[in-house]
């Protein structure tokens, strides 16, 4: 993802006259409150910090730079600076006021550090090349921001993306469960039917054939009775076939 800085060097170079201002106003005397005030008039000047610092900021934004600034002609005035950074595509775009405050609080604590340089015994209460220094970590450290924050309707869009077919993950497994239940049904019911067979196989070896059926009306009865000889010579069974 692209973004973009747009800084106005009027801002820049009107805060770095108000601080100036302010430090001569509480100085000593010496330089000269003329001498250490940093006006329109010393604009030149001014320009070459402006564009060293902006020269400093992109080497240390080299990794995130789309475009570099053209180089500066020390014969002209300088120019408002656009900076653009491509940065990740979850980087939180809430961050871009920041980001643009951050970048100008660079320049004008670099330009006011480069300006106070040149004097000799002035007395100041702050830093403002520390200053600068730490506004620039500050800019990578806001460059390199990512958002692992996401709404649910954002939660909702990836699950519907999850797979190629755009099933969600419950419709999914319903199907797998179907699927299961669909293989799983012929072995139980395959089983249960050899179960069934082999019942059926043990009745019928255990019952002959005709059992538990009647006998016809124009079946025949053998009725045997013995006969007992009291000559006592020998028993001679004899058979009488009645038919019915």
């Amino acid at each position: 993802m692209k973004i973009k800085v747009s800084i106005s060097r009027k801002s820049v170079m009107g805060l770095v006259e108000g601080i100036s201002l302010t430090i001569s106003q509480h100085n000593g005397g010496t330089p000269s409150m003329q001498q250490l005030w940093a006006s329109d008039a010393e604009s030149p000047k001014l320009d070459i910090y402006y564009r060293e610092a902006i020269g400093d900021l992109e080497r240390k934004l080299t990794d995130f730079l789309v475009e570099s600034s053209a180089q500066f002609d020390l014969q002209a005035e300088g120019e408002d600076y656009t900076l653009n950074l491509n940065v990740a595509a979850s980087w939180p775009k809430r961050m871009q006021g920041l980001l643009d405050n951050k970048v100008q609080d660079y320049l004008v604590h670099s330009v006011t550090a480069g300006w106070l340089n040149d004097f000799e015994g002035v007395s100041v209460k702050q830093d403002y090349e520390e200053m600068a220094a730490k506004d620039m970590e500050d800019i990578r450290y806001i460059v390199e921001m990512k958002n692992f924050a996401f709404t649910e309707h954002e939660r909702q869009e990836e699950e519907e993306k999850s797979g190629e077919d755009g099933t969600t993950a419950d419709v999914k497994a319903t199907q797998r469960t179907a699927e299961s239940d669909k293989e799983t049904t012929p072995a139980a019911a395959s089983a249960g039917d050899r179960h069934d067979k082999d019942d059926n196989d043990h009745s019928a070896a255990a019952l002959p054939d005709d059992a538990g059926e009647r006998h016809g009306d124009d079946s025949c009865v053998d009725t045997r009775h013995p006969w007992t000889d009291w000559s006592g010579t020998h028993i001679w069974p004899p058979i009488f076939r009645l038919k019915r």
